[in-house]
């Protein structure tokens, strides 16, 4: 498949359908709702876990069926905390290792780079990038939650300096 992956239809709703195309009605019918946590993830997974679904769900965003890929995420997450408290226990000599052969690059390093790549390309899916982030503009508080008068108040119309009018 060319090109980037389709975003979620929460997310081109949020950023007002820049692109104009019919949205899946049947998207933005379903609520947001929290997956369960998998019992197979470990401890530091699970934490992401509780942090990332807390965000999803306020940007309304998640859904149950994004269980698989967010616990990917979350374990690839704790298994790169791992590699890179052990490569940091390595003190200095942590870069290569004596093998029969001779040094060698530490493994380690591949596998912070592969954990790396894999958040990277995961985190695009759920909208985690900054680039993301700023296109991304929330009308309304979720549910539950008391709108902020400070943000309302700097949401207010945007006034062009040089002739003084309001900005639709």
């Amino acid at each position: 498949m060319p090109g980037p992956p389709p975003k979620p239809t929460a997310i081109k709703a949020a950023e007002g359908n820049p692109g104009k195309r019919k949205l899946n009605p049947g998207d933005l019918a379903e609520a947001a709702k929290r997956p369960k946590c998998p019992a197979w993830l470990d401890k530091e997974a699970r934490k992401k876990w509780r942090e990332l679904t807390g965000i999803l769900m306020e940007r309304r965003v998640l859904r149950r069926d994004d269980q698989a890929l967010l616990s990917q995420f979350c374990q690839d997450w704790s298994d790169l905390v791992l590699a890179r408290r052990q490569f940091h226990d390595l003190g200095e000599k942590r870069l290569l290792v004596s093998t029969e052969a001779g040094p060698r690059v530490n493994p380690l390093l591949r596998i912070i780079e592969r954990k790396t790549e894999s958040l990277v390309r995961i985190s695009a899916r759920f909208g985690f990038s900054p680039a993301d982030r700023a296109r991304i503009m929330f009308e309304e508080p979720f549910p539950g939650k008391e709108a902020d008068p400070l943000e309302a108040l700097l949401a207010g119309p945007v006034k062009h300096h040089k002739a003084d009018r309001t900005i639709q």
